[in-house]
């Protein structure tokens, strides 16, 4: 594992995680728009960071050219890393944030919402059943469901970026 890629996974995750704090600190997450948009922005947010990594160990160790394998090597392991780190963080936040988040969806304004779209379908369903329904639907919130929800993208456009940015930034021996 190369040290420099291991770094430049570190860098991600502690911008990833003020980014995330930023967001959660002013209670921006219980919002769809900027839970969506968060979770966008921290994703693509990988690409310049694969694309350090490589230019980073490129320049450094292999004199200015390195092979796709090496980079996406590169690429990978600044992922890997990236991976753990918010996996955690991810886990984390959403321990601590389980009680909010119940208090946000049970206040007054967003569960008369959650009623009002659950009465135009009324008909699969009766009334009184709905605040059941929804405890029902806390108790099976989960850290680990939340995680792996998160990072299933993460993971998709992850492995991704990192084989097209090594496309991109390998380079061959000049004749």
């Amino acid at each position: 594992m190369n040290k420099k890629a291991l770094l430049v996974g570190v860098l991600y995750s502690i911008c990833y995680i003020i980014y995330k704090l930023v967001l959660f600190l002013n209670g921006l997450t219980f919002e769809k728009f900027w839970f969506n948009f968060a979770h966008i922005i921290s994703v693509l947010a990988l690409i310049p960071f694969f694309i350090l990594s490589i230019y980073w160990v490129k320049t450094k160790d292999y004199d200015g050219t390195i092979s796709g394998k090496d980079a996406a090597r590169m690429a990978l392991t600044t992922f890997a890393i990236a991976l753990i780190i918010t996996a955690i963080y991810n886990y984390i936040e959403f321990k601590i944030s389980l009680p909010q988040q119940i208090e946000y969806y049970k206040s007054e304004t967003h569960y008369k919402t959650m009623l009002d779209l659950q009465l135009k379908n009324a008909t699969k369903f009766k009334i009184e059943q709905i605040p059941t329904i929804i405890d029902e639907q806390i108790a099976s919130l989960s850290a680990i469901k939340a995680t792996t929800g998160k990072l299933f993208s993460m993971l998709i456009l992850g492995m991704s970026g990192s084989f097209i940015c090594a496309l991109i930034m390998k380079g061959r021996k000049k004749a």
